[in-house]
């Protein structure tokens, strides 16, 4: 530990000890390198099941089916999780036996959607893939928090390699030799 200093004013300091900031220099730099994968991962996911809606609800064929079941599902522990809506539904494509899929209720009152007709869109050459129209994903709170993941874990990145960098720059430079 450095030894106590007078500042103006009186009010004691110690002077920082240089070799302790360099494992906390490394830590942030990790948690940033964290934080920048999961807001990536995060923000792709989302945007690729946007997308995937997006394209089924352009392309698909249309169809009608009918909600056969609606259950919870709980995601995460008791205390931090969240519950989704989740509905069976039956329809007919236009060449084929009947699909069973199931899809996440979103954007709409999940009380009576059991024998509920729904208007639907799916993949010709694979009607197991279909989106509800009026339940299909968009860019929600998970998009915020990945963005923000992204934003801070930017932040911290260039903090934490500007003072690694710092570091570096410092111990390199070799102190001036005092005139005898």
């Amino acid at each position: 530990m450095g030894k106590p200093t007078m500042r103006s004013g009186g009010t004691q300091s110690r002077s920082k000890d240089k070799s302790k900031s360099a494992p906390h220099e490394a830590s942030t730099f990790l948690a940033a390198l964290i934080c920048l994968a999961l807001g990536g991962i995060s923000l792709h996911w989302d945007i690729a099941g946007v997308r995937d809606d997006r394209r089924l609800l352009a392309e698909g064929v249309h169809a009608q089916g009918v909600v056969t079941r609606t259950y919870v599902e709980r995601h995460g522990t008791a205390r931090y999780g969240s519950d989704e809506t989740v509905a069976s539904i039956i329809y007919s494509p236009s060449a084929g036996d009947e699909v069973a899929i199931t899809h996440t209720v979103r954007n709409s009152p999940t009380e009576g959607l059991e024998d509920q007709e729904v208007t639907l869109f799916y993949n010709p050459a694979d009607p197991s893939e279909a989106v509800v129209e009026e339940w299909r994903d968009e860019y929600d709170w998970m998009t915020v928090a990945a963005v923000l993941f992204l934003a801070g874990g930017g932040f911290a990145l260039v903090v934490s390699t500007r003072s690694i960098i710092r570091g570096l720059i410092r111990r390199r430079r070799k102190p001036a030799e005092k005139p005898l």
